[in-house]
């Protein structure tokens, strides 16, 4: 066996570890993974025939079974999906919840390998699908989504699936695979906005009729009255900022530096926090949208579509008031198709690019012990949003990179 293939399945292994050391085992033997019990506490609403919005019956629930009192602000279709679940006792479903969640990581990392090791042959693509492997094994954010129960390596892959079909000429099947991730979570908006700016009206017009079939479903089966209280819950959700070290974005970061009562290091106001973050959102957004509009979909490859979508993911991510840690799963795009530029950039690599990737990715993918107490006093406080730091070195490096190539 040569020193390259050994290297690599060396890399594999290590990366297997991580993800057991990440969240994975953790979540598999204590089954504490409370932001799923959002979703098993709305599927056991609907099997009591309930509002999954009710909030009093939900709690009264949840003390009932011994869960965290959590709300449900997403859908209401997403309520009956997680039905069946909800008719298992909470422990089992959880780790069922969880094997799922890990199918799905492997599914993101099938679907992220070809922009990755596109040209490679032989054992220069084994190693370097180790070197990803080692990457994604590493990156804490999905250690995360196991270890609290989300749903986002279900969003994510939706994502790259719908991209993929798109990219083979399949719209209606991509339309439809996007509608499916916009009615499980919001997040998913920023491809449906790709495909407007890159003019692909099919796509955009079989996600909105699978929406609206999705949307009349609901309204058929759960009522208008259910459909007006996930409104309500949902505004009200991500109305403010959410302070907790597991919100790495730029409305939390203005929060924390100017308006959190009692830790704030500089003054300010609400008014205040709400402009910056506005504008700072915007300044994120604008070049995203130009870099869409600059090139036709035709004239570019499919390593440059990911890249302009997972610029469109970082900005939207980092800009949202309520986008948590998981979210931050959205970059790995990003990171993939930079990280792809450098290797095949030919013999004279620009390896200077390395460094900022390295930090980036660093600062996205280490753990870091952000609810240390002596951070949330003076300056330090800034260093609750490292990760936000990361996102913001991975966006200027995407707006080069686009800027470069024009």
């Amino acid at each position: 066996m040569s020193a390259r293939r050994l290297a690599a399945y060396l890399m594999f292994l290590v990366a297997i570890g991580l993800v057991l050391d990440g969240g994975l085992v953790t979540a598999l033997l204590t089954a504490d993974t409370y932001d799923f019990s959002a979703y098993y506490l709305a599927g056991r609403a609907v099997l009591r025939g309930y509002s999954p919005y009710d909030n009093e019956r939900v709690y009264r629930t949840a003390d009932e079974l011994g869960l965290s009192r959590m709300r449900f602000v997403y859908s209401p279709l997403v309520a009956p999906l997680f039905a069946p679940l909800a008719a298992l006792p909470y422990g089992i479903a959880s780790r069922l919840a969880v094997l799922i969640q890990l199918a799905g990581l492997v599914v993101l990392a099938w679907l992220l390998a070809p922009y990755l090791l596109r040209g490679l042959e032989g054992e220069d693509r084994l190693l370097w699908a180790g070197f990803g492997a080692l990457l994604l094994g590493a990156y804490h954010p999905a250690g995360y989504v196991m270890r609290v129960g989300q749903i986002t390596f279900i969003i994510a892959p939706l994502l790259l699936w719908s991209l993929a079909l798109a990219n083979r000429g399949r719209d209606r099947a991509a339309g439809a695979t996007l509608a499916l991730g916009l009615v499980l979570k919001p997040v998913c908006a920023p491809l449906l906005l790709y495909y407007l700016l890159k003019r692909r009206w099919a796509a955009v017009g079989w996600t909105l009729l699978a929406l609206v079939i999705a949307v009349g479903l609901g309204l058929l089966t759960m009522g208008v009255d259910v459909h007006r209280a996930y409104l309500d819950q949902f505004l009200g959700f991500t109305d403010q900022p959410k302070l907790a070290a597991g919100y790495q974005n730029l409305p939390a970061f203005w929060e924390r530096l100017l308006a959190w009562e009692g830790h704030s290091p500089l003054r300010g106001s609400r008014m205040l926090v709400e402009l910056l973050s506005a504008v700072s959102a915007g300044v994120l957004l604008l070049p995203a949208i130009i870099v869409a509009l600059l090139r036709p979909w035709r004239e570019l490859s499919e390593n440059e579509r990911l890249g302009e979508l997972g610029l469109l993911l970082v900005a939207t991510v980092l800009g949202a008031k309520a986008s948590g840690l998981h979210t931050m799963v959205h970059a790995l795009p990003g990171l993939i198709v930079v990280l792809a530029w450098l290797r095949a950039s030919g013999p004279e690599r620009p390896w200077g690019p390395l460094v900022p990737w390295s930090v980036a990715y660093c600062l996205l993918a280490l753990q870091f012990q952000y609810r240390a107490p002596g951070l949330e006093h003076g300056l330090r406080v800034v260093l609750i949003s490292s990760k936000l730091g990361g996102g913001l070195i991975l966006w200027g490096m995407l707006v080069a990179l686009f800027a470069r190539r024009r």
